[in-house]
């Protein structure tokens, strides 16, 4: 290039005239660029304006909020009508409940399908080695025969000596082929393996599932959630060594979910976003954040001063010829644009970007029509950095149907039955009455029933009279009625969404009696999560992970982590399965531990602490412990396993002989006291018959009435009969009959002599 100083004015002149008519070319160009993109952002626009997929997701919205054209006046926030939609002329008189069942329903669907999809203990989808079918059977020692025979042909022609060294040396040639196949095996799985871990590294920084748990809630709501990655993220490190704080700043990959009202696609993307020739995506920046740019890589300032210069522009949402935007209300918040697609080599030149082809993948910002940045795809592949999870497809659009939608008629059914009881309620929460003026006049003129209030009864009224000057009507409020197509709206919801109520921790519309109709009504409901397990896989899982991994060889700096790899994206149905299977694997831990079945106990303990929500290496042994474990394994049994046995079985004959010994003990001293008893019993008896003789005999000596000894012989024949109960009931353990006789000093106490 020739410096300045070498020319003459003219020359000079010449050379700045070239450079005024390179930059108005290229300013040019640029505003060519953007009102191109310009026209693409309007039909995107209007695309899905026409579509009516944005008054549905108004409509969901409403109802997940609880709110309809009844109680819209009751919100503040929902005031005014929805756009592209007439108020219409609903009565105020009666009432405006809404019995909102759509909320719980899409918070606890979303919260499911989450926590299945997202633990903490395990990933979604893995990444593969692909296999070499070639060299398969080499890694399990298998020599095709083709190979076999060509190795001893070669070995043959380059080994001399006698046939068994010549077989000797080609053996030694198959075990190297078996041993390099396994090397190179084996190296592509580290690789596999190292790929995966950095990958969840950069998941890990970016709060990956935190994200994902937006986008679910999302595609439950409204049927489309909006995951984008990987974007190019700045994130700041602050590490301590060496006695330093040490601030680093990098550039590294991430996630983030976009609302679904931000992003447009090209209309004639079907049913995949991924089939259109564009994207656009939409947020809103401050004139103070947009000043900031100035001076960033890739941003053009004059660019963004001319923005600035303009003021915020609203672009516009229908099809006409004045142009592609308006002036927004606000002064200070701008629209930017985020367009994804093709562009020409010349139009990305004007931007400042150099580019080899001549339709080139480009990320291009605009605000207003103004193009601010353009820069390459970060990805050589040009994919769009969007996937869009949806609860239920919808025929020829990349939009889905949410849990809110299915479950609409239902809600309505509920909000007509409940409005309807509440009417009726406040119209029978008094009785109606009536009263004969002839008969009663109120004292104040007014005809209403108060607390103590005076009547006046005409002259010619009797008490019965008065007793039938008032009549009372009840009014009937059809609560039954009215709840039974309230329940049919509760099991209505339960059908059309597949989520039984039972798995919102609630009894539902339908009483389960048996623990076999709540295991088969959860497994039906388990299809439907299965169902949204697959699609999440197709629709953002695997592209998803795909993309990191191009972006993990384009820029990644270790080569041990690059490869041929696959994304096995089967985790999360995986996921899903291992919690409906959660029952069967306590079965499989027991069948475990029989060696027969070739079944590893501590891999099936780990799917069984993963279903329960643990994490299995919060329970693993540290690494010294294990150690010793498998020291304590490995070491030899001492003892011979049949003699251990037979001593055991001599121990268990051994405890066998003194049991039956010592129950032999126990009935000859429990016979020995019964004798004892019954002697007791004995002497007892005649020591009564002898005390009350001796009385007897007192008494007729005495003179006494005849009469009382007769009395004493009864008594006496009382006792008997007490005393010879006790005896046979002593061996049952039964209540005492008899108080026993009085006990010298020294021996049993008074009353219980039978006792002791």
């Amino acid at each position: 290039m020739i410096e300045a100083s070498e020319l003459d004015d003219e020359q000079l002149e010449a050379q700045r005239e070239l450079e005024k008519e390179q930059e108005a070319r290229r300013l040019e160009m640029l505003e060519g660029l953007g009102n191109a993109l310009a026209q693409k952002r309007r039909d995107a626009i209007t695309g899905r304006m026409s579509s009516g997929i944005e008054t549905l997701w108004t409509e969901d919205e409403e109802f997940y909020e609880g709110i309809d054209d009844a109680n819209r006046g009751e919100n503040s926030s929902w005031s005014s009508k929805p756009p592209g939609r007439e108020m219409p002329d609903v009565e105020t008189s009666g009432s405006t409940i809404f019995f909102n069942i759509t909320g719980p329903y899409c918070d606890a669907a979303s919260a499911s399908l989450a926590d299945m999809l997202l633990p903490t203990d395990d990933s979604a989808w893995h990444i593969v080695p692909t296999p070499v079918p070639e060299l398969i059977p080499f890694s399990k020692g298998e020599i095709p025969k083709a190979v076999s025979q060509s190795v001893r042909e070669e070995a043959a022609q380059v080994k001399q000596g006698t046939p068994e060294e010549v077989e000797e040396f080609a053996v030694q040639t198959e075990n190297a082929l078996v041993d390099k196949a396994k090397t190179m095996l084996d190296e592509a799985k580290d690789k596999a393996e190292a790929a995966q871990r950095r990958i969840e590294d950069w998941h890990v920084e970016c709060q990956y599932h935190a994200e994902v748990r937006k986008v679910i809630e999302d595609a439950a709501k409204i049927g489309s959630g909006v995951l984008k990655g990987p974007i190019p993220q700045k994130r700041r490190q602050v590490a301590y060594k060496e006695g330093q704080l040490i601030i680093q700043e990098e550039i590294k990959p991430g996630s983030k979910r976009i609302h679904y009202r931000n992003l447009y696609p090209d209309p004639a993307c079907g049913e995949s976003i991924h089939n259109g020739s564009y994207i656009f995506e939409r947020d809103e920046i401050t004139a103070k954040q947009l000043r900031q740019l100035i001076g960033a890589p890739d941003y053009i300032e004059e660019q963004i001063r001319a923005v600035l210069d303009e003021g915020p522009m609203d672009a516009l949402k229908e099809s006409d010829n004045k142009g592609t935007n308006k002036s927004r209300d606000t002064k200070t918040l701008f629209e930017i644009w985020y367009y994804t697609g093709e562009v020409s080599k010349e139009e990305m030149e004007a931007a400042g970007c150099e580019c080899e082809h001549d339709a080139v993948p480009a990320q291009i910002v605009m605000v207003n029509n103004r193009v601010i940045k353009a820069s390459l795809n970060p990805l050589d592949t040009g994919e769009f950095p969007y996937d869009v999870m949806v609860w239920q497809k919808r025929e020829n659009s990349p939009w889905g149907a949410g849990v809110s939608r299915l479950i609409r008629t239902a809600q309505r059914m509920i909000n007509g039955a409940a409005r309807n009881l509440m009417n009726n309620a406040g119209l029978a929460g008094g009785p109606m009455w009536a009263f004969n003026p002839g008969l009663l006049t109120p004292i104040d003129g007014t005809a209403e029933i108060a607390p103590r209030k005076g009547w006046i009864a005409s002259e010619d009224a009797d008490v019965q009279d008065l007793n039938r000057a008032f009549t009372y009507f009840k009014l009937d409020m059809m609560v039954e009625e009215l709840q039974t197509i309230i329940y049919l709206g509760l099991k209505m919801a339960e059908d059309v969404t597949g989520l039984p109520m039972i798995m919102q921790g609630q009894m539902g519309a339908q009483k389960l009696d048996t623990l076999g109709q709540t295991q088969i009504l959860n497994n039906n409901a388990n299809i439907v999560r299965r169902r949204i397990a697959r699609l999440f896989d197709d629709l953002v899982t695997e592209p998803h992970v795909r993309r990191y991994y191009t972006y993990l060889l384009q820029y990644g700096e270790d080569d041990k982590e690059k490869g041929e790899f696959v994304i096995d994206a089967r985790g999360s149905s995986n996921l899903v399965e291992r919690t409906i299977q959660k029952e069967k694997t306590m079965q499989w831990l027991e069948m475990s531990q029989n060696p027969v079945y070739g079944i590893d106990p501590k891999k099936v303990a780990k799917e069984l602490l993963r279903a329960d929500k643990f994490d299995p290496k919060a329970f693993e042994f540290d690494d010294e412990e294990w150690k010793q474990v498998v020291q304590n394994l490995s070491q030899p049994q001492q003892n011979d396993p049949r003699a251990e046995i037979a001593q055991l079985n001599a121990q268990v004959a051994q405890a066998r002989i003194e049991s039956t010994e010592r129950i032999a003990q126990m009935r000859e001293q429990a016979e020995s006291e019964r004798q004892d008893k019954e002697h007791q019993f004995e002497a007892t008896l005649q020591q009564a018959k002898q005390m009350f003789d001796a009385q007897i005999k007192e008494f007729e000596q005495a003179g006494a009435d005849r009469s009382l000894t007769d009395q004493l012989k009864v008594r006496l024949n009382e006792l008997v009969m007490k005393l010879t109960t006790q005896k046979e009931l002593s061996g049952l353990k039964a209540t005492q009959t008899s108080s026993p006789p009085t006990e010298p000093i020294g021996r049993a106490p008074t009353g219980r002599a039978y006792e002791r």
